[in-house]
């Protein structure tokens, strides 16, 4: 929060010299270039490490370059911490998350102070209301990100756990802060939004997806209560969504050979400029800088998990591989994913570099809260209210793969499907880390509520040996420690157990 100390000088009124915003159109540019998470995909590219989308590589080629254990990790050896879950990550990588958030808090918080002596004429009206609701659905999105990755999950047995700091003040200040509670923290979320939404009903609304509209602030409603399985409250906001914000792209309307490629013509699945399932976009751009970004390196980084073959020394997979979960009808696994080739010893694998976000002439990638999250969230609010197998779910997963699926290939779901509650239960997740997967620390986040099952990774350290390393279940290491700037300047916080995670 230190880094916005300019900031609350131009606030200051007390600064004669210095610009006192007192109009609603000067406080819009503070709130985009202060309150929206420009740094997001950045602050959090080492999180996908954690979980089972992401494998190193086993060295399948030996391409001769093992003499030192910094050749298996292409940046040196910050990623291992977060991959093993060593109990001090920050003692390899900085943590970037915890004060990108708060610095985006303070900038909502600005505007949030102002709103009573804001000036504006009749006819800004709507705009006044625009960035209340921006503003308010803004500081919700930060503090669900923060509870979501230094506190335990939500539960009702969790609510008087210590949670993170709720900072509702403009004012800079280096007096030690407590946490608050998980279950004030999300009582906070919902009252934002909730402000959100009653100014969001009287705005005037952009149609810029760089900003917060009707439909963004709608899909962070219904993810804010699925994660406090309020699933009453998904689907009354989730089926308001869909009869206003229903496009899904269909994959079958493009030729398969134009999908994963990054050479002139084409086609970026979720490229802004073509994609209305696209209701949000932000956070910068990262080229996952934890992953190998080219194929012929892929085998000593990390990359995305895939099942290994019966032959391979290496079999079984210690977890279920990502791109184990693709079928060959399904056409994300070619539109998610660059399609490089790996050969070993006459064996060719797909390498399966995530490029879901990349757009064309663009190198890096970009976050996107898309149309296709609100039916899973509404599918699964649905499967879980409901003692059977749930009709209404699966009419929504099916409203989602058709435009996933090689059409030729599509079958529609059907109860028959599904023996129980659970195995339905248990699809809509997997259709999750299908659908969501490298975006934002999804998985990471529904890891953590679905249970916190038991994890392993591998660690090479040469081409035939690795250790192996077990994330137990319910392990206090499901939950981050606060960053080492926050323990050593505040005496009044408490910093999180981590245990410690020897190799096998």
């Amino acid at each position: 929060m230190i880094g916005l100390t300019s900031c609350n000088d131009w606030l200051m009124e007390t600064s004669g010299d210095l610009l006192v915003p007192t109009h609603v159109l000067e406080f819009i540019p503070l709130l985009y270039e202060e309150g929206y998470p420009r740094t997001f995909a950045s602050d959090l590219a080492w999180f996908v490490l954690m979980t089972d989308d992401v494998e190193m590589g086993a060295l399948e080629k030996g391409l001769g370059q093992q003499s030192t254990d910094d050749d298996f990790d292409m940046i040196g050896g910050e990623g291992r911490q977060a991959f093993r879950w060593h109990m001090d990550i920050e003692e390899r990588l900085t943590d970037n998350f915890w004060a990108g958030r708060y610095r985006n808090i303070l900038g909502c918080n600005i505007i949030i102070s102002r709103l009573p002596y804001m000036e504006f004429s009749e006819a800004q009206t709507g705009r006044f209301h625009f960035l209340a609701a921006q503003a308010y659905t803004l500081r919700a999105f930060h503090y669900f990100a923060l509870i979501n990755t230094y506190a335990v999950p939500w539960s009702l047995e969790n609510l008087n756990m210590p949670g993170v700091i709720w900072v509702d003040s403009p004012e800079i200040t280096r007096q030690p802060r407590a946490r608050s509670t998980v279950g004030f923290i999300y009582e906070r979320i919902e009252e934002d939004l909730a402000l959100a939404e009653y100014h969001m009903a009287r705005a005037e609304v952009s149609i810029n997806r760089h900003l917060i509209g009707p439909a963004a602030l709608m899909l962070l409603q219904t993810r804010v209560a699925l994660f406090q399985e309020k699933w009453d409250d998904v689907i009354r906001v989730g089926e308001e969504f869909i009869r206003h914000f229903s496009f899904i792209r269909d994959l079958n309307h493009y030729a398969e050979e134009s999908f994963g490629l990054t050479t002139s013509g084409s086609i970026f699945m979720l490229n802004l400029a073509n994609n209305p399932e696209i209701i949000f976009t932000f956070g910068g751009t990262t080229e996952y800088p934890f992953l190998s970004m080219h194929a012929s390196v892929s085998t000593f980084g990390f990359r995305t998990s895939r099942p290994l073959s019966q032959t391979h020394p290496h079999y079984p997979s210690p977890n279920v591989p990502l791109m184990s979960l693709f079928t060959e009808s399904d056409l994300r696994r070619v539109t998610y994913f660059e399609r490089d080739i790996i050969t070993d010893e006459g064996r060719t694998y797909h390498y399966y570099r995530p490029m879901k976000f990349r757009s064309a002439g663009n190198s890096g990638y970009r976050e996107n809260w898309r149309t296709v999250e609100v039916f899973l969230n509404l599918a699964e609010a649905h499967a879980r209210r409901e003692t059977g197998v749930s009709v209404e779910a699966i009419d929504l997963l099916n409203r989602l793969r058709i435009n996933r699926i090689r059409a030729t290939d599509f079958v529609p779901l059907t109860p028959a499907h599904f023996p129980n509650r659970q195995t339905l239960i248990s699809f809509i997740w997997d259709e999750r880390r299908r659908e969501l997967a490298f975006e934002e620390a999804t998985r990471w986040w529904d890891l953590r509520r679905q249970g916190m099952p038991q994890l392993e990774h591998r660690l090479y350290t040469s081409t035939t040996d690795f250790e192996t390393y077990i994330l137990p279940q319910g392990s206090n290491n499901w939950t981050l420690q606060i960053p080492r700037s926050e323990l050593l300047h505040n005496n009044l916080i408490v910093g999180n157990p981590r245990d410690h995670i020897a190799p096998q």
